[in-house]
C-alpha cells in the first residue's frame, strides 16, 4: 500500500506488534498486565512486573506463532522445524525477509543470526555456495547462542556500533507468511532494561515521533525494529533446497494442483519433502472477491493439506 494512504493504519499496526508481547504476558502472569489494564498504563517509570514462572516447567507454552489474519501455518512442518531448537533460546524465527526502510545497504543480509545447533551455520544460500565454503568459513558466522543486535553490529561496523543498535535495523521479517517467537526471547525481553524492557518495547512502539514514513512497512517492521533496538535480531532458520521454509517450499500452486495428481492416483510431486518441509504461506486475501472466499479458500486448502498428509502418514484407525 502507498505510504501516503497508510495513515489510518499506523494505530493497528501499532496494535500489531504489540500482540505478541501482550500475549506472552497474560499468559505467563496475569499480574503483569497492570501496566496496560490498570493505573499505571502512562506511568512510564513504573516498570512492568516480572512474570511469575521463570522455569521451563512452569511456562505457559513454548513457542508462539504470529502472522496475518491470512497467513495459513502448517503444524507438521512447523514440529519438525522447531524439534531441534532450544525453546529457551531468544528465537525469533522468519526465512522471508525484505530490506527495511532503515536497513544498513549494503550488509543487511549479515545482520541477521543463525540457529544454535547447525554446526555449519548454514544460512541461505544458494547450494553452489554452500559447496564452495570450508567449515572454517563457514563457523565464522554468528549463532543463534550468542547473537544479539550488539554482536551483529561490531562485527559487521565495528565503527558504528552505537548507530547500527540506535538507529538502524536488521531485515523485516514479511508478516504474511508469520514468524515464530520461543517462550525464551519473550523471557530475554521481560528482563531487558532492568526488568523493564516489555515497557521499553511499548515506548519503541508508541515513540511520540513516530509515523507513516517512519515506518512505512507497517507493523511487521514496528515489531522488528524494536526487537531490534532491544538487541534482538531476527534468527533465518537456515537453508532448504525446496525454498524458504516459509512461503516458498508449500506454495499456493503445490495444493491448487494437489487434487489433479490424487485424481489420477498419485500423490503430488515432491510431496513428502514438501509436506513435511513447509511451514506456513500468505492467502493474499486481499485478491480475493469477499472475506467469505477467503475463508473458503483457507478450509479448502487446509483440507487437501490435510488429505495429502493423510495419505503420507495414515492416522491409527480405530476398530
Amino acid at each position: 500500500m502507498a505510504n501516503d494512504k497508510r495513515d489510518h493504519y499506523l494505530e493497528g499496526d501499532r496494535r500489531a506488534a504489540m500482540a505478541p508481547v501482550l500475549a506472552y504476558a497474560t499468559l505467563a502472569d496475569p499480574e503483569s498486565m497492570t501496566p496496560w489494564t490498570g493505573g499505571a498504563r502512562g506511568n512510564a517509570s513504573a516498570p512492568a512486573q516480572q512474570p511469575a514462572a521463570t522455569g521451563a516447567q512452569k511456562d505457559p507454552f513454548k513457542w508462539m506463532l504470529a502472522g496475518d489474519d491470512d497467513t495459513v501455518f502448517f503444524m507438521r512442518g512447523v514440529k519438525a522445524l522447531l524439534r531441534d531448537y532450544d525453546p529457551q533460546l531468544p528465537y525469533f524465527l522468519s526465512d522471508s525477509m525484505y530490506v527495511g526502510s532503515k536497513s544498513p545497504q549494503p550488509g543487511v543480509w549479515e545482520m541477521r543470526c543463525y540457529p544454535c545447533h547447525l554446526q555449519w551455520g548454514k544460512w541461505r544460500r544458494s547450494r553452489r555456495l554452500l559447496a564452495a565454503e570450508s567449515p572454517a568459513q563457514a563457523l565464522e558466522a554468528p549463532k543463534g547462542c550468542n547473537c544479539s543486535t550488539q554482536t551483529l553490529c561490531s562485527r559487521r561496523f565495528p565503527g558504528n556500533v552505537s548507530r547500527c543498535m540506535d538507529e538502524w535495523e536488521g531485515p523485516v521479517p514479511f508478516g504474511g507468511v508469520g514468524f515464530i517467537f520461543s517462550i525464551g526471547v519473550f523471557k530475554a525481553l521481560a528482563a531487558a532494561r532492568g526488568g523493564n524492557g516489555l515497557r521499553a518495547y511499548e515506548e519503541c512502539i508508541n515513540h511520540p515521533n513516530t509515523s507513516v514514513m517512519a515506518f512505512p512497512e507497517g507493523g511487521d517492521a514496528f515489531m522488528s525494529r524494536c526487537l531490534w533496538r532491544l538487541g534482538f535480531p531476527i534468527t533465518d532458520p537456515g537453508y532448504t533446497p525446496l525454498g524458504r521454509y516459509m512461503g516458498e517450499a508449500l506454495e499456493l500452486k503445490y495444493l491448487y494442483e494437489a487434487p489433479v495428481n490424487l485424481s489420477k492416483g498419485q500423490l503430488p510431486r515432491e510431496a513428502l519433502q514438501r509436506w513435511s518441509t513447509g511451514i506456513s504461506m500468505h492467502l493474499w486475501a486481499r485478491q480475493q472477491k469477499s472475506y467469505r472466499a477467503g475463508a473458503l479458500t483457507v478450509k479448502y486448502l487446509i483440507g487437501v493439506y490435510d488429505l495429502v498428509a493423510e495419505l503420507l502418514w495414515p492416522s491409527a484407525r480405530k476398530a
